[in-house]
């Protein structure tokens, strides 16, 4: 048990004999007296609370007073009215406590209170004082700063002080209970010193400002910066400091001396070229300081140019300017395109080929450009002594597309497309007493010379939803889109040039289409003539009647027409072929023709781009790419559909025209490879 401890049981026993029916009427008598006539209504409610107080010096002080309720102190005992209640309890040399008594204090009618020693108080200096001397207490840091303000417990203590430039210093404290302290600690300076040595001997030394004498030198230095400065004839003078504290006394320092030096600027022409100095690179800086006393070198060079060198010394203090202009060296070049083209060189223009052009001997970036071409582009280094020649055969943008095209590509509507690089001739039409030949089949010439794409398949229904309801995902019906019109075709065409950054091919004001472009790359409907060369000849060494070839006989999966199933929903069928489907088909369920493409025979007629004319063409005319620029109501319709079960109907040469949509009719894309004629 400790001391506290034993006090409180003290106080506790003493409780306990206090108790007793003499002591309560005792008290009962003088609380009536303190309250009056309220005592007859409270007696019964009146409740005794002992305190015991810790420890036994503040308990032989100890005073209780009551802060809060109504109720009387007799010795350590509290008689108290029911209600909140708070009571004081102070002691000499100890803090007073106050506390608010709980219910459960009231039942235990017992509350223990260990009171607080008063702290005594601290001040104290140093002389002389600083800013940076940190304190301790009984060997702990306690704070920094010039003077140290605490509270400290009674009894001894001792009181250090450390500044690194003085010694440590400390004194001992017997502090009484709420006493006032005042300390002085007076510092001691740290006794030093310094050893300096240079490299050449004999450098002065200044110290703190004072002539100090020459290398090798020892000074005596006390606590605290120290500067130096060290300076020798015809070298560069240093300046440092140096801080002597109580953990490092000594010091220990040796200076190599650097060269004095002067200054030199350059003025470089021209400018951007590479700057050495004693074979280092440099930067030509408006004052480049080098030792003095020395030869340097100095080189200057650029690509085009003769390199230029030159040497100097530099006096202590000097500055020099030095101006370098370096000599251009140009080599001759001779350029010559087929045909002839622009000619630029870095951005500038110099003529048009043949050209001989004097060019400075670096690398040179030659461009060769001509309208309707492929432009060209050649480096090279011209040489003084060695002429450089340049000769290029310039490629047309329709070659040159043509030599890196894939052969097939699918567009970002999901269609595909294959390329025919080298159509040639085929004779539209068909002569007369052909089998099922109509009056509008007139015999044309024609010569295709335009590498185009075409589409391998007819455009889907889902495929062109894309273009009438942007943004909302993509339906799954691969049948053909029928039942659009010629313009709503191709307007979907200009739609996907757009998306593909390609030049529309229609035209369109206040609604209505007002012509063509043959120049354009962008997308469009096959003409007349591609349509009837992939139909009838494309693939293949001659002309044939039919998509599938020359005989009347329509063979297996050759497309979807008008066969058995379809009995009774067209007027003509074609006996014994059965295809599967009664009405229209998903595109691609049958055998691809000759040319690689599905669907030229059945399914769904096609719009072509052409105006449809019922004009006979000259006599001996051979059309080269014809294409209709002009707008006009009606256009060609070409290619047969699953109501087709006529021979005439099935023929490649089969046209007609229309200026309405129809629900067998639909189209595919096509597109020249390249722009212009």
């Amino acid at each position: 048990m400790n001391a506290v401890e034993h006090t409180l049981s003290q106080a506790r026993r003493r409780r306990r004999r206090t108790l007793g029916i003499r002591t309560a009427i005792g008290a009962a008598v003088i609380l009536a007296a303190a309250l009056g006539g309220a005592l007859a209504h409270f007696v019964g409610e009146v409740g005794r609370l002992e305190v015991a107080v810790a420890p036994a010096e503040a308990a032989a002080t100890a005073t209780i007073e009551i802060v809060e309720g109504r109720g009387i102190v007799i010795g350590t005992g509290v008689w108290a009215l029911p209600g909140p209640l708070a009571l004081r309890i102070g002691a000499e040399g100890f803090v007073p406590e106050t506390l608010a008594i709980t219910q459960a204090a009231r039942a235990r009618k017992l509350v223990d209170v260990i009171l607080r020693e008063h702290p005594a108080t601290l001040r104290a200096t140093t002389e002389p004082g600083h800013p940076a001397t940190r304190w301790s207490l009984d060997g702990p840091f306690v704070a920094e700063g010039p003077h140290l303000e605490i509270e400290i417990p009674a009894g001894e203590h001792t009181v250090g002080a450390r500044h690194p430039w003085y010694a440590p210093a400390s004194r001992r404290l017997n502090a009484e209970r709420g006493g006032a302290y005042s300390l002085t600690l007076p510092l001691v300076p740290v006794e030093g010193r310094i050893t300096i040595t240079s490299e050449p001997d004999g450098a002065r030394v200044t110290y703190n400002g004072q002539a100090a004498g020459k290398t090798p030198l020892t000074l005596a230095a006390g606590g605290g910066v120290h500067t130096l400065r060290i300076a020798h004839d015809g070298y560069e003078a240093r300046t440092d400091t140096i801080d002597v504290t109580h953990d490092t006394p000594e010091a220990e320092r040796h200076y190599r001396l650097a060269r004095a030096r002067g200054r030199v600027s350059f003025a470089l022409s021209p400018e951007g070229g590479t700057l050495s100095i004693d074979g280092r690179a440099a930067t030509a800086t408006e004052n480049l300081r080098l030792p003095a006393g020395v030869p340097h070198r100095v080189r200057y060079a650029k690509p085009g140019h003769a390199p230029q060198e030159t040497e100097f010394t530099l006096n202590p203090g000097e500055h020099r300017a030095i101006a370098l202009a370096l000599t251009p060296i140009f080599g001759a070049v001779s350029v010559r395109s087929e045909p002839e083209a622009d000619v630029e060189v870095g951005g500038q223009s110099m003529g048009r080929t043949p050209k001989r052009l004097m060019l400075l001997a670096v690398p040179q970036t030659i461009r060769l450009s001509r309208d309707g071409y492929r432009t060209v582009t050649r480096t090279v280094t011209p040489d003084p002594d060695t002429p450089q020649n340049i000769a290029v055969t310039l490629r047309s943008e329709a070659q040159a597309r043509l030599e890196t095209a894939p052969p097939h590509y699918t567009n970002r509507a999901g269609i595909m497309l294959k390329l025919f690089k080298n159509p040639g001739t085929v004779t539209l039409g068909t002569p007369r007493g052909e089998p099922g030949r109509r009056a509008n089949e007139f015999v044309r010439e024609v010569r295709l010379t335009r590498a185009f794409y075409a589409g391998v398949h007819e455009v889907t229904a889902g495929q062109f939803r894309l273009f009438t309801h942007p943004g909302q995902p993509p339906a799954a019906d691969m049948r053909p889109v029928t039942g659009i019109g010629w313009e709503d075709a191709a307007r979907y065409c200009n739609w996907l040039s757009r998306q593909e950054g390609l030049a529309p091919v229609y035209h369109f004001a206040n609604g209505r289409h007002r012509g063509s472009s043959a120049a354009a790359d962008g997308y469009r409907l096959p003409t007349e003539a591609e349509w009837e060369w992939l139909a009838r000849k494309a693939g293949r060494g001659r002309e044939t009647r039919f998509p599938w070839g020359d005989d009347a006989r329509v063979p297996a999966r050759a497309g979807n027409l008008a066969d058995e199933s379809a009995r009774g929903r067209v007027p003509v069928y074609i006996p014994r072929y059965n295809d599967g489907f009664a009405q229209m088909a998903e595109v691609g369920r049958f055998d691809a023709n000759a040319a690689g493409l599905h669907d030229l025979a059945g399914n769904a007629s096609e719009w072509t781009h052409d105006n449809y004319d019922l004009h006979p063409p000259p006599p001996d005319l051979v059309e080269t790419d014809p294409m209709d620029v002009r707008p006009d109501r009606r256009h060609t319709v070409k290619g047969s559909s699953w109501r087709s079960g006529t021979l005439s109907a099935l023929r490649a040469a089969w046209r007609d025209g229309s200026s309405a949509p129809r629900d067998d009719l639909g189209f595919r894309i096509a597109r020249y490879l390249a722009g212009g004629r």
